[in-house]
């Protein structure tokens, strides 16, 4: 299964330049090994999109063991990375 999911910049950078591996998610799609991830770059203040994308695979999912019963922490591998056209709000 897919999951779109908006990814604020501060958690989205890491990614996009492969230094971050897992995402703390709040488990309300039961999310599963082998689903994939669209991350979208959002900016809250401007409540826009950047345009920028990752899509990850979820190679491990982590619930309990203090993991709030609410959240689970996904391993990611990215698989794509897609820049924001030429001009975009990620140009600001």
């Amino acid at each position: 299964m897919t999951h779109e999911l908006k990814s604020w910049r501060e958690g989205f950078e890491p990614v996009w330049r492969g230094e971050k591996t897992a995402e703390f998610r709040h488990d309300d799609r039961c999310f599963m090994e082998g689903d994939t991830l669209l991350l979208r770059e959002w900016v809250p203040k401007a409540c826009e999109y950047t345009g920028r994308e990752i899509m990850v695979i979820v190679t491990h999912v982590q619930r309990g063991f203090g993991i709030p019963e609410t959240h689970a922490m996904l391993s990611i591998r990215v698989l794509s990375l897609r820049d924001a056209p030429s001009g975009g709000p990620s140009a600001r």
